[in-house]
């Protein structure tokens, strides 16, 4: 089962989805692993693991709005 919605505010796309696997299929962290690599591939970035900065989790609240 796959879902996702989108919105968008002031020329920002918010875009969040999901996928249910069937029990077994693949652990949650190979498959977190799995897609990092290949978006880092398609867009040519490099993901990192970190926190929000206080001016992000505020530019998310205005966005949010």
């Amino acid at each position: 089962v796959l879902g996702s919605a989108q919105r968008r505010v002031r020329g920002w796309i918010l875009h969040h989805g999901s996928l249910a696997l069937p029990p077994g299929t693949i652990e949650s962290q190979e498959l977190e692993a799995r897609l990092a690599r290949a978006l880092s591939r398609a867009l040519d970035v490099e993901f990192a693991p970190g926190e929000l900065t206080p001016e992000e989790l505020a530019h998310a609240e205005r966005v949010g709005r």
